[in-house]
This record gives structure tokens, C-alpha cells and sequence, in this order.
């Protein structure tokens, strides 16, 4: 029988691996027996020639880089693009589809809103539950908010005076301009001084929030002009 051994040693010399046990199973009898010698093993040298330069350790030579090695990170990033754009494609769908379902509303006339929007408060009579602060809130609100539109002023942050300042030279009627005041100056008197008005007063209010916007409301005639 043959075995073979593979042995390395760094450092040059003599050595000797002294005697080897053999098993030998002879008729079912397992038995040791050890070599007859000591193996010995001579390690040289290399002959160093001293008559040439000694030159450093080469580079490392530059491999070509193989697809093997990168075709993960392609087929995941492929994958990754692949993703990106159907989510792309799904988003803009599904913006697209939005847009298509608002359905824009054409604003009413500043008069027809503010009227709608007066005939609805006054249906709720605030007042009858003692809610007079948030009755002429509401109620002045409407009115800034249909003259904004009407003048095109900022009334909404305007104090009275201030609505009354930019309103001169809309040249209003007489009566447009007594309803305004005395509208206005009731609801400031409500809103900041507490004063609680009885039912007559609550009931001329809104007939006055109503009459100005009845009697200031744009007509077509007013348009064509413009």
C-alpha cells in the first residue's frame, strides 16, 4: 500500500520525523507496528546570485473585470428601473384620473352668492337662541366678503371705517350708504361691546345686509360698462 504525505517547512535544515506507527490487521488481529528508521528530511536553499540587482516584488497584474462578477448588481438594478417606472406610470394615471373627475364650479355673482348665503343664515335665527356674536359675525362676514368681490377691496381685513374710507368713490346711493353704516355699526357694537340688540334690531339688520347688496348688486348694464 502506498501513502502520501504533503509536508512544508520554512527554514532549511535537517529533520527528523522519528519512527511511524503502521496499523497492520492481519486474520480480524489489528496490530501497530513502527518503522524500522527515522525518516529524515534535508530542506535547502536557494542559491542567491549576488552578482545581479535585487529588484523589488512585482505589481499585481490587472485582471479584466468579468460580467460574472457585476451581473447581480446589473440584474438588480434593472430590476430597481423596472420598478421606478411602472410606480412613474401609476402615479401619473392616477393624477391624471383626479384631474379628470374635479369638476370645476363657475363662481356666482357676487350678489347671488351673498344673497343665498343671507337667506341660509337667516333660516337658522341665531339670535332666538341667544347667539347674537355669532349671528352678526356670520352676517357682517357675508357682506365684507360681497363687497370684496363687488369692489374688489380687501374688506375682510378692513375695519368699518376703513370699508367706509375705500367706498367713497364707488359713489353709492344715499340709502345703500345709511343701511351700510348702521348695519355695520350695530354689528361692531355686538361683536366688541357685548350690547345684546332685542328682536326688532335683529330682524332690520338682516333686512339691510339684504337691501344693500339687492340695491349695489352688478347689473349688465353696469358690465358692459366696465
Amino acid at each position: 500500500m502506498k501513502k502520501d504525505y504533503h509536508i512544508t517547512c520554512f527554514d532549511a535544515g535537517n529533520y527528523k520525523f522519528g519512527r511511524f506507527p503502521v496499523l497492520n490487521l492481519q486474520k480480524n488481529i489489528v496490530d501497530t507496528v513502527f518503522s524500522a528508521d527515522s525518516l529524515k528530511l534535508f530542506v535547502g536553499t536557494l542559491t542567491i546570485d549576488t552578482t545581479k540587482n535585487i529588484v523589488d516584488i512585482k505589481e499585481q497584474i490587472a485582471a479584466p473585470l468579468q460580467f460574472v462578477e457585476i451581473q447581480h448588481y446589473v440584474y438588480y438594478g434593472i430590476a430597481g428601473l423596472i420598478v421606478l417606472i411602472l410606480l412613474g406610470i401609476l402615479i401619473y394615471i392616477y393624477i391624471k384620473r383626479r384631474r379628470a373627475r374635479v369638476v370645476v364650479v363657475p363662481l356666482l355673482p357676487p350678489h347671488i352668492e351673498a344673497m343665498n348665503e343671507l337667506e341660509q343664515l337667516y333660516a337658522l335665527k341665531l339670535w332666538t337662541g341667544g347667539r347674537h356674536k355669532v349671528y352678526y359675525t356670520k352676517l357682517s362676514d357675508i357682506i365684507r366678503v360681497y363687497i370684496e368681490r363687488r369692489y374688489e377691496i380687501a374688506a375682510m381685513e378692513m375695519t368699518s371705517d376703513e370699508i367706509f374710507v375705500n367706498l367713497r368713490e364707488q359713489k353709492l346711493t344715499y340709502d345703500a350708504d345709511k343701511m351700510l353704516r348702521e348695519f355695520l355699526s350695530l354689528s361692531d357694537l355686538v361683536k366688541f361691546a357685548k350690547y345684546v340688540p332685542d328682536e326688532q334690531e335683529n330682524e332690520l339688520s338682516f333686512k339691510q345686509a339684504y337691501d344693500f347688496v339687492t340695491d349695489t348688486k352688478l347689473t349688465a348694464m353696469d358690465s358692459a360698462s366696465v
